[in-house]
């Protein structure tokens, strides 16, 4: 974004939002727009008729598509060490019962 004085006409580059670089480099605020997208259902479509009645620029398909990608993948891994997590409790505690019954 850009800001404009209206008595000398100087403009200034204004950055709206930090730039990402842990699994690709992207602005926070595209990455958090396009899961916003998946999250409601919206996709593509549904991000492109929001940021057209918002009279802005909206991001390619292809630069949609990555950021889908990448958030996509960290979901995966998340939810991956979740389950493991979940399952070496699991196993802890299914441990301390046998231990609890052999007492």
């Amino acid at each position: 974004m850009s800001a404009e004085c209206s008595s000398c006409h100087e403009s200034s580059e204004l950055q709206t939002s930090e730039n990402i670089f842990k699994r690709g480099r992207s602005f926070d605020v595209n990455r958090r727009t396009v899961y916003h997208s998946m999250e409601s259902g919206a996709g593509y479509e549904g991000m492109a008729s929001f940021c057209g009645i918002m009279n802005m620029p909206c991001m390619t398909k292809g630069a949609y598509y990555k950021q889908f990608d990448i958030i996509l993948n960290a979901q995966e891994e998340e939810s991956m060490q979740e389950r493991k997590y979940a399952a070496e409790r699991l196993k802890q505690k299914l441990s301390e019962e046998d231990e609890n019954r052999i007492s």
